[in-house]
């Protein structure tokens, strides 16, 4: 349909078919949070952003959203995605961390349910 010039609109709650579309509307309770292609959606997002894993991830996360220089942390799948401003320092967080003797810590790519994340909590 596409190919001959119509319209398809489509409505999900799956970001990674969003993904898949020329251009999304990310919205929230009736309101347009943005409209962009799927790389200019993910292109918006300003922060760095880390993936944090811990056998003990409850108390991780409890913590991780206490220390210095983190905006964010909540869960995202079998990690959680921890949003960090100029003021984080990532050895610093290691040896807040150092008792987690299984902490992995590694810079991620955003995704556009990141951004719908980071939008929806304006």
């Amino acid at each position: 349909m596409k190919e001959h010039g119509l319209t398809i609109l489509v409505s999900t709650p799956y970001m990674d078919e969003a993904s898949r579309c020329d251009r999304i509307a990310l919205c929230n309770e009736g309101r347009i949070l943005s409209i962009n292609t799927p790389k200019g959606i993910v292109s918006g997002f300003d922060r760095q952003l880390y993936g944090i894993k811990s056998k003990n991830m409850f108390a991780l996360l409890e913590r991780a959203r206490q220390s210095e220089g983190v905006i964010d942390c909540y869960p995202f799948g079998e990690k959680h995605h921890l949003i960090t401003n100029e003021v984080f320092d990532i050895e610093q967080f290691k040896i807040q961390f150092c008792d987690e003797k299984d902490l992995e810590i590694e810079p991620i790519e955003p995704t556009i349910e990141d951004v719908f994340i980071k939008l929806m909590k304006r």
